[in-house]
């Protein structure tokens, strides 16, 4: 039979110069032969908890990061979005579309588009036609492809973020 050595790090044996416990740990005690234990083990072992979930947080961001880039562009060509008659894509030159900055951090990801027009064209809005002072504003429908992506109101739908993060976190720990 199996038992537990308390979590209290006074209790665990000394571990080598060189390894760390970066929270307290419950060693189990199996007894094998008159004088072994898997106990003797942990002395060996280098527990780095956090620097795993740090890791594992990483390869998750990164993963989603990568389905967010080629969903954007899918989003962005696709001819559901709403125009002033009937529906439409938004890419017209590809300028915009390729305006995109996709920086992918370590837990964070961060997207934006370069373009000047950007702003106009995922909120809507009223426009100068080439800044002509004489002509009438035109409107704009906002065609909110980003925002899409996440509240799934668009023409290709939500990306499943929590199972991209979620498959690639458990994924890092196998």
């Amino acid at each position: 039979m199996a038992k537990l050595i308390s979590s209290a790090t006074s209790q665990l044996p000394r571990l080598s110069k060189g390894s760390t416990v970066r929270r307290d740990v419950a060693v189990p005690v199996v007894p094998i032969g008159a004088a072994f234990s898997i106990e003797r083990f942990a002395s060996n072992i280098n527990l780095d908890i956090e620097g795993s979930i740090k890791e594992a947080v990483r390869i998750g961001t990164q993963k989603l990061g990568i389905e967010l880039n080629s969903k954007l562009d899918e989003a962005m060509e696709s001819s559901g979005w709403g125009w002033t008659e009937g529906t439409r894509d938004i890419v017209d030159t590809g300028r915009l579309k390729n305006s995109a900055q996709i920086n992918i951090k370590e837990d964070m990801i961060e997207i934006s588009y370069e373009a000047p027009y950007a702003a106009i064209v995922h909120y809507g809005g009223y426009i100068q036609p080439y800044g002509n002072k004489n002509a009438r504003p035109v409107y704009i429908p906002g065609r909110p492809w980003i925002e899409s992506l996440i509240n799934g109101d668009g023409p290709i739908g939500v990306v499943p973020y929590e199972q991209i993060y979620y498959g690639a976190f458990d994924e890092s720990f196998k």
